[in-house]
């Protein structure tokens, strides 16, 4: 094969055309059912390796491997804002990166910086696992260009100082999507309820979007029930997240048992 071949990022492209997104995350660590999830349809997975048992290693690979074969953007939830985390997920084939716990204009900027290569940000250059995934073919005069245009920067605001520095943070270039982590955010106000019932937060999402939807920034949030969704698409949320694999597997599970014990006595 001539020349690099490079891979659409689906996900990208339906934030840029306004279209809904839909996607999980993968607490279990198993690649069937990643698979299972892209072949369902849905726009992407994001490796979680803030709380679960997943590693930045041959664990974190095969998950991204399992994306890539079922169509379905691979990103990672690193467990903090450092650049070397980041890196080491972009590496490992991930079209993007989930960064927590972002709280001012710098904060934000450190994320797109370890995102993006120069001109744009200050990722470094070598030959991570990425390579495979384009063919063996990498282009180091057309690479950076690609992974410019089709990389996601995406992060959660997570606290009380980050809901007060919003105006700033939105207005950092080279974010996709931004969301407001309702749990930790009620930690820090003292008051944790479940997601939807806090008022302040419920308040922070309103006004993250009035902020972000004319900048062209999608606005994400974990939904479990239809209503809840529909009522926050109307809002402008674009970016869906179905809670996790293992919580739908035990939701399935639960359902599946009530039901044979209410036919097979």
């Amino acid at each position: 094969m001539n020349g690099s071949v490079y891979p659409e990022n689906k996900m990208k492209q339906k934030l840029h055309s306004g279209e809904t997104i839909h996607g999980l995350t993968t607490n279990s660590g198993s690649p069937t059912l990643v698979e299972i999830i892209g072949y369902a349809g849905f726009d992407y997975i994001v490796i979680e390796t803030e709380h679960a048992p997943i590693t930045l290693d041959e664990k974190a690979v095969h998950l991204i491997r399992a994306a890539e074969l079922a169509g379905i953007t691979p990103l990672m939830r690193v467990r903090a804002n450092e650049p070397s985390l980041i890196h080491k997920a972009l590496d490992l084939g991930c079209q993007g990166a989930f960064v927590v716990h972002v709280e001012s204009k710098e904060d934000a900027k450190k994320v797109v910086n370890a995102v993006k290569y120069p001109p744009l940000g200050t990722r470094a250059s070598g030959p991570g696992r990425y390579l495979g995934h384009h063919r063996y073919a990498l282009d180091q005069q057309t690479y950076p260009e690609y992974w410019n245009r089709e990389s996601i920067v995406m992060f959660l605001i997570e606290s009380k100082r980050g809901i007060n520095n919003l105006e700033e943070i939105v207005s950092v270039p080279g974010i996709d999507v931004i969301g407001i982590g309702q749990g930790d955010l009620s930690l820090d106000l003292g008051d944790w309820l479940p997601r939807w019932k806090n008022p302040y937060c419920v308040k922070a999402v309103e006004r993250l979007l009035k902020l972000c939807v004319p900048r062209g920034i999608a606005v994400r949030d974990i939904f479990s029930d239809f209503d809840t969704a529909s009522k926050w698409q109307k809002k402008g949320v674009q970016v869906f997240e179905w809670e996790s694999d293992t919580e739908n597997f035990q939701r399935t599970m639960k359902t599946m048992m009530n039901q044979i014990k209410n036919n097979i006595k």
